[in-house]
């Protein structure tokens, strides 16, 4: 199964209990006004931009032939400035876990587990579950809105040793206004 994820932060303190990895995986239902990983919201992989870097100097709108490049039209290694960098890498879920257990394995006995954010790391139910099954084992979180069926959210806590649930607003037209979805799904998993 292959997920796509924007972020992996080693010896972040936190995102629960001891040192942990932080897994941040694409894509996010809801549309906070006040999201602090606006990278996060879209699920497939996005040129992003650093504009305070750029000199004008034209050159990231050259095209090339690297395979990487394609879906945007232009060569991601042609600025001077590193301006360019594509958000969103793509795993398969037995290739993240082995990397993400051979950094854990430097901490030894003081690594304290993965956690999984986002975006909405239930976003990705599928990937998240096959990725939770290759790291069984190590104390597993997950930091979630909860926006997602029942099924999924039972499936999702069931697996994990932790979760870490954020709600944004209890007035469902208020969340609605401030974050674009209801809130009565999220309500329904407690």
């Amino acid at each position: 199964m292959n997920g796509i994820v924007f972020d992996i932060k080693e010896m972040a303190v936190h995102d629960g209990p001891g040192i942990r990895t932080t897994v941040f995986l694409k894509g996010c239902p809801l549309r906070c006004k006040w999201c602090h990983n606006p990278e996060g919201l879209n699920r497939e992989p996005q040129l992003m931009y650093r504009y305070n870097l750029c000199k004008g100097c034209g050159s990231c709108e050259t095209s090339c032939s690297h395979e990487e490049c394609q879906p945007f039209g232009r060569c991601l290694y042609m600025c001077p400035e590193n301006c360019m960098e594509i958000c969103g890498k793509v795993y398969t879920a037995a290739d993240l876990a082995k990397e993400l257990k051979a950094n854990a394995a430097i901490l030894g006995d003081d690594f304290g587990g993965f956690t999984f954010s986002g975006g909405e790391p239930l976003f990705q139910p599928e990937f998240l579950f096959e990725l939770m099954d290759e790291l069984k084992g190590y104390h597993l979180c997950m930091e979630t809105s909860g926006y997602a069926s029942e099924d999924v959210f039972t499936k999702a806590v069931e697996k994990a040793d932790m979760v870490i649930m954020d709600i944004k607003l209890a007035d469902g037209a208020l969340h609605k206004e401030h974050t674009g979805v209801d809130n009565a799904l999220i309500l329904s998993t407690f």
